[in-house]
């Protein structure tokens, strides 16, 4: 949205939608200048963090362990943060996606006694007007497909709501790296159709409807 109210293409896609049943011509009249060119949409390197459990070790000298048992440039991980959890543990930010936030959990383990957990960054996308007779399993494989069918890539519908005009809308939760995918597309092939997709929690990532590629 700008000064002069919604962005003409956010308008567009929303009628597009709303009037998708019927006949009908939808033109948008705006007053707003064209810019010379648009900015382009910046995205945030993909990170994944590993956490690091202290049990009795004071945080000094558990990074110290961690430091002198991994070796990155040999495991080929790059560590982007480190800091000390709010319960004294080690948190580590690793640039990449889970699967190699993966590499440096078992690397760690190999070499201490200490339990090391991942935690994954999710993204909520909602996938609209999916047929009738499509599964949760039917979604889930279609974005699979999608982003590269990699298991590195958490996909799971938690829910499947019934629309009025008797198809379904999908929530679903997939990892920041399979977000990133999905919505520099802006729509998805499940069963016959392409549907479109709305991130409403999509962090690492600017997303602009007006960027939404066509059919």
């Amino acid at each position: 949205m700008g000064s002069d109210g919604l962005n003409p293409q956010y308008t567009r896609k929303i009628c597009e939608y709303i009037f998708r049943l019927d006949t009908v011509d939808i033109s948008v009249i705006s007053t707003q200048r064209k810019q010379a060119s648009k900015e382009p949409v910046t995205r945030r390197p993909v990170t994944e963090k590993v956490v690091v459990k202290s049990g009795n070790t004071k945080y000094a000298d558990l990074l110290k362990s961690v430091k002198n048992c991994v070796n990155l440039e040999k495991v080929g991980v790059q560590v982007k943060t480190i800091r000390k959890t709010k319960d004294g543990d080690l948190l580590l930010e690793v640039r990449g996606d889970r699967q190699k936030a993966g590499v440096l959990k078992d690397a760690i383990c190999k070499k201490m006694d200490n339990k090391v957990s991942l935690i994954t960054s999710e993204t909520t996308i909602h996938v609209l007007d999916v047929d009738a007779d499509l599964t949760k399993e039917d979604v889930e494989n279609a974005i699979r497909i999608s982003v590269g069918n990699r298991s590195a890539h958490t996909v799971r519908v938690s829910s499947m709501r019934p629309t009025r005009d008797g198809n379904q809308a999908a929530t679903v939760q997939v990892s920041k790296a399979a977000g990133n995918i999905l919505v520099s597309r802006g729509k998805i092939k499940i069963g016959w159709r392409r549907r479109i997709l709305f991130c409403m929690s999509l962090q690492g990532a600017s997303y602009r409807f007006d960027q939404m590629p066509e059919v």
